[in-house]
């Protein structure tokens, strides 16, 4: 769901600032930890290959071009991010999960 949305019906239903506030924070800090350690990963990618790009031009040859290997991208801070994405996006289907076993509980 958009995020403009999301507030837009939190202002609507008359939700306390507080309330919205904390929540907003609560909800978003995990996956900004996670997109802020896959952009730490990114910008090593991209320096490494600036450098071997500089050390190229530094020897005179004149083909340098910087080659992009997609294999360059499984470095551990980006599968970590990765993983806790992932994570972040099965918490909603975990928690249905365990409220319909638990309400199945409940019943017998």
């Amino acid at each position: 769901m958009p995020f403009w949305l999301t507030n837009l019906a939190a202002a609507f239903f008359g939700m306390r600032l507080r309330h919205f506030v904390l929540a907003t924070q609560f909800g978003m800090l995990p996956a900004s930890f996670a997109f802020a350690f896959a952009g730490s990963g990114l910008d090593d990618i991209i320096a490494r290959h600036e450098k071997q790009h500089a050390e190229c031009l530094a020897t005179g040859r004149s083909g340098c071009a910087v080659d992009f290997d997609p294999k360059s991208l499984l470095t551990p801070e980006l599968m970590i991010a990765l993983g806790i994405l992932g994570v972040l996006a099965l918490i909603p289907i975990a928690i249905k999960f365990w409220r319909g076993r638990n309400a199945e509980e409940g019943k017998q």
